[in-house]
Formats: C-alpha cells, sequence, structure tokens
C-alpha cells in the first residue's frame, strides 16, 4: 500500500485492506482504513489504486488520499528492477468544533470556546508517490527490498492561529 513499485508485480490481481485503531486509550481512538488493488498489465507494465483515511476522533481531524499508480519492470538477468509512479489526491480536514487550540487552555485547564480569526479547516491538493522495488534470486529465496517516498505535492493545514505553526505532511 506503501510503495507504487510494488503495484502489479507479483500476481494477476492482488488486493489489500486495512484496519488500524491505535491509541485505544484516547477518548476517541485514532483510526486508519484502507484498501489497495492492483494488477499487472502489458508486459512488464502494472497499475493500481490506493484509497486511506485516517481519522482522529476526539481532535476531530482526518485525511483522506487515493493514489492511481502505474509500475514498469525491467528485467536484468536474476535482477529485476521495478519503478513505480503514484498520482493522486490529498484531503486533510479538521471539525474546530473538536479541535482545541493551546489558546482555549485556560490556567486551571478549563476550555474557553473559540472566539479568534477564521482558520482553515480544510485542504485539497494534488499529492504523488514514487517507489523503487529490486528483487533477486538468493540461496533458495528471494530477496526483496524497496524504498519509496510519498505526498511529495501535498499541501500542509494551517490550522493554528500562528501561520508559522501548520501541520506538516508527515
Amino acid at each position: 500500500m506503501i510503495n507504487p513499485a510494488e503495484n502489479g508485480i507479483d500476481t494477476l490481481l492482488k488486493s489489500t485492506v486495512i484496519y488500524r485503531n491505535q491509541w485505544r486509550s484516547l477518548i476517541s481512538a485514532f483510526q486508519t482504513t484502507g484498501i489497495n488493488v492492483n494488477t499487472p498489465l502489458l508486459k512488464g507494465w502494472g497499475i493500481g489504486i490506493t484509497y486511506y483515511n485516517d481519522r482522529a476522533g476526539s481532535a476531530g481531524w482526518q485525511q483522506n488520499n487515493s493514489i492511481n499508480s502505474t509500475t514498469y519492470t525491467q528485467k536484468l538477468k536474476e535482477l529485476s528492477l521495478t519503478l513505480g509512479l503514484g498520482l493522486g489526491v490529498d484531503q486533510k480536514s479538521v471539525d474546530m468544533d473538536k479541535f482545541i487550540l493551546p489558546s482555549q487552555i485556560g490556567p486551571n485547564l478549563s476550555i474557553t470556546p473559540y472566539s479568534g480569526a477564521a482558520l482553515a479547516t480544510k485542504s485539497t491538493s494534488f499529492d504523488n508517490s514514487i517507489g523503487l522495488f529490486v528483487s533477486r534470486p538468493f540461496d533458495k529465496s528471494l530477496l526483496e527490498v524497496g524504498i519509496s517516498a510519498g505526498h511529495l505535492l501535498a499541501n500542509d493545514l494551517n490550522v493554528l492561529e500562528n501561520s508559522d505553526a501548520r501541520y506538516k505532511q508527515p
């Protein structure tokens, strides 16, 4: 799901579904759901689509991401090199009724309603990822190594009062 170079390289049709419920001790846990479907096409080419949603319930923050990817595999003797490129859309949003800014927390930890200027609550941008996947037979097994970089074009979402304090894309 993370490395676009792994789409469409090994089976006729492959799908992956994930669900993660993290930090359950929080009031509303951080949840991730996602799906990836990919398949090989013509000789050496493959395609895939990945969608995931991250949600931090008690903070009112969420991210939706959809990436379409294509791969090309080149065989060099026993070595197989695959390059993958993903293009898609990234959307982040925050519910300001749930999100608490540092300026809203009083000395006795009381929360005062937000009364400042309107803040950005949604950001939508193009997104891309790139990856490399290398495989080679090794001592009766297969040695596989992959590297990728994602969210290269995704925007930051500025939800804080200070324009220098932005939610940075991980």
